[in-house]
């Protein structure tokens, strides 16, 4: 959906008392992916989950957290969506692009 579309679901769910918006969309291009981090950017201050789903989504799983969202998910065994990432393979890229401090 467009960027005002998200921006009107996330900031109705925190304005009516929410403590994290999450968000879920599938991303089919990187156009797609650009809207929810503007998205992920504009409101990570409320408190908001983005990620995307697809093959393309995958990114989101890995960098959207350095953006501001709250969480990701990986699978254990089986992927319970479209782009999820076996749970192994989500940590060791984590630890890759974003290690922990000295």
């Amino acid at each position: 959906p467009p960027l005002a579309t998200l921006r009107g679901i996330a900031t109705q769910a925190l304005d009516a008392g929410a403590d994290i918006a999450k968000l879920a969309t599938t991303a089919h291009r990187l156009d797609d992916l650009q809207t929810l981090l503007e998205l992920t950017l504009e409101l990570r201050h409320r408190g908001v989950a983005t990620l995307a789903m697809g093959a393309v989504g995958a990114l989101s799983r890995v960098f959207f957290p350095a953006a501001g969202s709250l969480l990701t998910y990986g699978c254990v065994g089986a992927p319970t969506a479209p782009g999820q990432l076996p749970i192994g393979e989500l940590a060791a890229l984590v630890r890759r692009f974003f290690p922990a401090p000295a």
